[in-house]
């Protein structure tokens, strides 16, 4: 049985903006370090992730496991794969940076999405 897994390393910082009922409830940010690993096997996928890059190897294993344990529970179509190079290191950027963003502003973009929303229920 063909059996293919991939890993990322995750390595960032997160705000949370909290509101409840129209009113700031929480405002907080957060550094976040892990690896998320996903597995295929047949057609089933398994997807895990851990909150230390140390332990992706850990994340592989688990994702292959649950991928073999659904394909074996409820098998689907086999997924056909590309052939694909080994990428060693591919890093991702933002086009706009949140960092760059004040505060003021994002807590001004909450208060217009849950605007809308509740225009949008009263429709």
């Amino acid at each position: 049985m063909e059996e293919f897994h991939d890993v990322r390393e995750l390595h960032g910082y997160t705000t949370v903006i909290a509101y409840d009922n129209g009113e700031i409830d929480e405002v907080s940010t957060h550094f976040l370090s892990g690896a998320a690993a996903r597995a295929l096997i047949g057609g089933s996928y398994g997807f895990t992730t851990v909150d230390d890059p140390a332990r992706a190897g850990e994340a592989i294993d688990t994702s292959l496991a649950l991928a073999r344990r659904l394909d074996r529970l409820n098998p689907r179509p086999k997924i056909p794969l590309a052939p694909a190079p080994f990428a060693e290191k591919q890093v991702y950027r933002v086009k706009k940076n949140p960092a760059d963003v004040s505060l003021a502003q994002k807590q001004e973009l909450c208060r217009a999405i849950e605007a809308a929303m509740k225009e949008a229920d009263t429709k």
